[in-house]
């Protein structure tokens, strides 16, 4: 513990402004502190691969195979194999709206390289299902692609508790038996704000 408190690297990160030697002799529990209170942001793409890791342990824990493209380059991030039936699973990662209280998620295809950034909408054939992780809630959403590509660049998903109507995101809130196809839900909602 006394060695991560007076790492260099992590001092200079931290608290660039303050003398290395009089942080590690004066005060090494203050550092701690605010080590523990300030942790690093995660990136977009880091989040995108926690969002895909949690989507496949909930499908191998579903009993559903898993494969994964190598690359990037499709349109879709994962295959399942359920029940015989290979789907084409696009995963999104939701962040938080604090103006509307709501999660947001990206209905754009975003393609990057060292130069330009190029967004592009889906296809009805690029992927079967979007699955939608909000992270700091452990929630899945299951929205076939029909109405996904339906939205213009994002679907707001509502989880609100004091509500006077479920909104119409609940139909896909940890929606996994549309994959298996037997319930069909067909709720592509007008109000393009929420799902």
């Amino acid at each position: 513990l006394v060695g991560l408190i007076t790492q260099r690297s992590l001092v200079r990160v931290q608290l660039p402004l303050l003398s290395k030697r009089s942080l590690r002799n004066q005060w090494p529990f203050l550092f701690l502190w605010v080590s523990i209170l300030s942790p690093k942001p995660v990136l977009t793409k880091q989040k995108d691969d926690i969002a895909e890791q949690a989507v496949i342990l909930k499908a191998l824990q579903l009993g559903f195979g898993v494969c994964k493209p190598i690359g990037d380059r499709m349109p879709y991030d994962l295959v399942f194999d359920v029940d015989g039936r290979l789907l084409k699973i696009q995963v999104k990662s939701a962040w938080f709206d604090e103006t509307r209280g709501n999660y947001v998620i990206d209905t754009r295809r975003t393609k990057t390289n060292r130069r330009y950034m190029v967004r592009s909408t889906y296809s009805p054939i690029d992927f079967d299902f979007a699955v939608a992780f909000v992270d700091v809630l452990g929630v899945f959403y299951i929205i076939p692609v029909d109405c996904f590509i339906s939205y213009g660049s994002e679907i707001h998903l509502v989880e609100a508790e004091k509500r006077q109507r479920l909104p119409k995101s609940a139909a896909y809130r940890e929606a996994w038996h549309l994959l298996t196809g037997t319930v069909t839900v067909s709720i592509c909602p007008v109000n393009k704000d929420e799902v």
